[in-house]
């Protein structure tokens, strides 16, 4: 356990609590990178949020998932073959990254861990100053969960 003690992550967050945060491995992609058809709407996001945790764990494990509510954009453009529509956007990139910490809530474990998921509309830094506040507030102790190496 020493070893895993002194490993620093890809990404490093200090909580609101205090507590420090650090991701292990990340995933970063273009928000619409998989929309091959359709309009960027108010249902589209929709199904595509809803899906978003179950496919960060199948990227990352079964550890729970929380995340950043997205900013959203509603454009002043209409396609010419849906004026009815609205175009709807959120932020040209997503990431996901399971966060580790030491220690764990439940001493007789080895540390908890936590998959985040926040939208920016830059892909660099990882994660953005705005994110980073965002990802400071979270209630670590409430979400995250204890595990064994």
């Amino acid at each position: 356990m020493g070893i895993f003690r002194d490993a620093r992550g890809l990404l490093e967050v200090t909580l609101l609590t205090g507590r420090t945060i650090w991701a292990t491995s990340y995933h970063a992609s273009q928000t619409y990178g998989q929309l091959l058809e359709g309009i960027r709407c108010e249902m589209t996001n929709r199904l595509h949020l809803e899906d978003l945790p179950q496919r960060m764990q199948s990227i990352f494990g079964t550890f729970p998932v929380s995340m950043i509510e997205p900013k959203i954009t509603l454009s002043e453009h209409r396609l010419k073959a849906c004026p009815e529509i609205p175009i709807v956007m959120l932020p040209e990139m997503e990431f996901a990254a399971l966060f580790i910490s030491f220690p764990p809530m439940d001493k007789a474990m080895h540390a908890s861990g936590l998959i985040i998921i926040w939208h920016q509309d830059e892909a660099y830094p990882v994660i953005s100053d705005v994110s980073q506040a965002k990802i400071a507030a979270i209630d670590w102790e409430n979400v995250a969960e204890d595990f064994e190496f």
